[in-house]
């Protein structure tokens, strides 16, 4: 599965593009718990305190924000589909 990464985020994982291998049908949760994995200082930008997924950066598959899909962070992952790690924007 193809993720990019924008602004901050990139310096975290070293660039924007990358490929990360995923059975398919997995979730968004389990997607995101495999780029900690990858990269450990995504965990702050990705992952509550608590364990739930933080609005700290959103992510979006396919151009669609996955905390507005009918099930979130359930919702199942294909192969080809495309995903974006985006941290919030912020200026004035």
């Amino acid at each position: 599965m193809r993720v990019s990464f924008f602004a901050s985020l990139r310096e975290i994982v070293g660039g924007r593009d990358f490929d990360v291998a995923l059975s398919e049908g997995v979730t968004v949760r389990d997607f995101a718990e495999e780029l900690v994995r990858r990269w450990p200082e995504l965990r702050e930008h990705l992952f509550t305190d608590e364990g739930a997924l933080s609005r700290r950066a959103a992510i979006y598959v396919d151009g669609r924000n996955v905390r507005w899909l009918p099930d979130a962070e359930a919702t199942r992952l294909s192969e080809g589909e495309c995903v974006a790690v985006i941290p919030p924007a912020a200026g004035g």
